[in-house]
C-alpha cells in the first residue's frame, strides 16, 4: 500500500491574478500487487483546488514475461475515471473514462545480432465526446561491430465521435536509421 499527500499553492507578490492564487491539496492512495510476472495497481486520488477539483480511480495490470530466453513478452490493461466537482474557477468539466491496452513481444536472433520488434495498443476515452486510438509499430534492429541499422514502421488511426460527425486521422511513418560509432 502507499499513500501520497501533496499540497502546492501560489502567491502573488504583486499585481492580480484572475481567479486568485492556486490552492491545491492532492491525497493519493493505492495498493500495488505484485507476483511476478503479474503487477497491479489499483488507485484513488482526491484533488481539492480552487482551480480544478476532481477524484481519479485508475487500475492498472501488467504482465512481463521472459517467454523463452531470447522472446520477451510485454502485456498491460488500464482503466481510469475522472469526477470533476464543483468549485473550481469554472464549471466542472463532464466526467472522463478511459480504457485500453497495449501488447509489444521481443524476438533477439543473437547469432545474427538482430532484434525484432512488434507492439499494438487500443484506447477509449470518452468524455463529452468518445475518442477510440490504435496503434502499431514494428522495428528491426541490426547491430554490425561500430554500426547500428533500425528500419521501423508505425500506424495509428483515431476516430472521434463529435456533434457534427465523426473525425477520423490516420498518421504513418517509415523510418531508416544508420549510426556509426567513430572510436
Amino acid at each position: 500500500p502507499y499513500y501520497v499527500y501533496n499540497h502546492r499553492y501560489q502567491k502573488v507578490v504583486s499585481g492580480t491574478l484572475p481567479g486568485g492564487p492556486e490552492d491545491t491539496t492532492t491525497k493519493t492512495a493505492g495498493v500495488l500487487f505484485q507476483k511476478l510476472p503479474v503487477y497491479l495497481v489499483l488507485e484513488h486520488q482526491d484533488t481539492q483546488s480552487n482551480i480544478n477539483p476532481n477524484r481519479r480511480n485508475r487500475a492498472e495490470a501488467t504482465y512481463r514475461q521472459d517467454v523463452t530466453p531470447t522472446t520477451n513478452l510485454h502485456m498491460r490493461a488500464f482503466y481510469a475515471k475522472v469526477d470533476y466537482l464543483e468549485g473550481g474557477i469554472q464549471p466542472p468539466s463532464p466526467d472522463e473514462t478511459g480504457a485500453g491496452g497495449d501488447i509489444s513481444v521481443q524476438k533477439r536472433f543473437p547469432g545474427r545480432n538482430l532484434t525484432l520488434s512488434a507492439a499494438g495498443s487500443y484506447s477509449q476515452r470518452k468524455s463529452l465526446f468518445e475518442t477510440k486510438t490504435y496503434t502499431l509499430d514494428a522495428a528491426l534492429m541490426w547491430h554490425v561491430g561500430k554500426l547500428d541499422l533500425s528500419l521501423g514502421a508505425n500506424l495509428s488511426s483515431s476516430e472521434t465521435a463529435l456533434d457534427i460527425g465523426k473525425q477520423e486521422t490516420m498518421y504513418q511513418r517509415v523510418y531508416l536509421s544508420i549510426r556509426r560509432k567513430l572510436f
